[in-house]
């Protein structure tokens, strides 16, 4: 029994940065024999692009079905590296984030790829060269959850063959497993509902759950007032919160509105660390059980406005794994003070407070 709880584990693999995670996604393609299913964000036309772009019409034009899956807003993609993919046999899926006539936006904000219905991969790593330079964590699967996470991606399917974007949670709602998971790892998708947040309702739980610590990271930390309160009862049992966010982030909206929060999150008692270079991270691990991965910003757009997928997961092999990354990463960041923050400068409180006016829209 012991045994095959290890082989389990042995199936779960964290990556913190770019360069391997492109390595073992590329070879795994190259391996697959049955389908490539891919959902990104983001997919730069450069070279790793093309890369990607070479290796799916490969596979596609020896039999494998490969579905491709990108975001109309956040992806550029020429119509030429679109009709190369297509004339290979590769079907490729735009998704559509901009709805004018309902002035709305709602991006498909996810990462995954499933390969064999076997392999997955889920976190906040994009496609791009640009991105190698960045601290990002992703996590590869193995025969875990690959049924689930194969729903997933055809409801996505689903919501964009039949122009239901705005109607996205009437589907969710027949993935009645998953808010009822009750195994060792979960995975829950995110989409527009302002009633039922899922990936939001599942931080909580595990926030009301720790009893040492709770170690977050992420590129864009605006917390909503639920997920706050969570925090700040956390600290209130003696519980260490710390939270590690850029020093810079790459979205000045993002950057200066998260920032605007700050001094609540001091006087609350949350640690606040910033690391030198672009943190891309989402991520959150407590007590070396329980842990998350995914692709949900700590923001109110992720949590009610985009769609998004999470792993969560009691793991604790993983967790420890996720714990000691942190650690390390907090060695390299500088924490943010209560008597520091009130010295910052009146052009500095000025931006964080203009970009703070719209961070219910992010």
């Amino acid at each position: 029994m012991y045994e095959r709880i290890r082989d389990f584990m042995r199936k779960a693999k964290i990556y913190t940065g770019y360069k391997e995670f492109y390595q073992d996604l590329f070879k795994d393609i190259d391996k697959a024999a049955k389908s490539i299913y891919l959902e990104f964000a983001i997919v730069d036309e450069d070279q790793l692009g093309h890369q990607l772009k070479k290796k799916l019409i490969q596979k596609s034009l020896k039999g494998i079905d490969v579905r491709f899956v990108y975001d109309g807003f956040t992806t550029r993609l020429s119509k030429e590296f679109i009709n190369e993919l297509e004339i290979s046999g590769v079907k490729t899926f735009k998704f559509k984030s901009i709805h004018y006539k309902k002035l709305s936006f709602r991006a498909n904000h996810r990462k995954l790829v499933l390969i064999d219905n076997r392999v997955s991969y889920i976190g906040g790593m994009n496609i791009g060269r640009r991105f190698l330079e960045w601290k990002d964590k992703h996590i590869r699967l193995e025969k875990i959850l690959a049924n689930e996470i194969r729903e997933i991606f055809f409801q996505t399917l689903m919501i964009i063959q039949g122009n239901l974007y705005l109607n996205a949670y009437q589907l969710t709602k027949q993935l009645r497993w998953q808010r009822h998971q009750q195994g060792q790892y979960k995975v829950i998708a995110g989409v527009p509902s302002i009633a039922h947040q899922f990936i939001r309702d599942e931080y909580v739980r595990m926030i009301n759950n720790a009893k040492q610590y709770i170690y977050l990271t992420h590129a864009y930390f605006l917390p909503t007032n639920e997920v706050r309160y969570a925090l700040r009862k956390a600290v209130k049992r003696g519980v260490d919160v710390r939270v590690i966010v850029p020093k810079q982030g790459n979205l000045r909206f993002l950057h200066y509105g998260s920032q605007y929060l700050f001094a609540r999150v001091l006087r609350a008692g949350i640690k606040i660390f910033q690391y030198p270079r672009m943190m891309h991270s989402k991520t959150m691990v407590c007590d070396d059980l329980e842990l998350t991965i995914g692709s949900a910003n700590f923001t109110n757009r992720s949590f009610a406005l985009s769609y998004e997928l999470n792993i969560f997961a009691r793991d604790q092999e993983i967790a420890a794994q996720l714990r000691n990354i942190f650690l390390e990463d907090l060695h390299k960041c500088k924490q943010v003070t209560k008597e520091e923050w009130v010295r910052r400068s009146l052009r500095r409180r000025v931006l964080e407070f203009w970009y703070a006016r719209f961070r219910s829209l992010y």
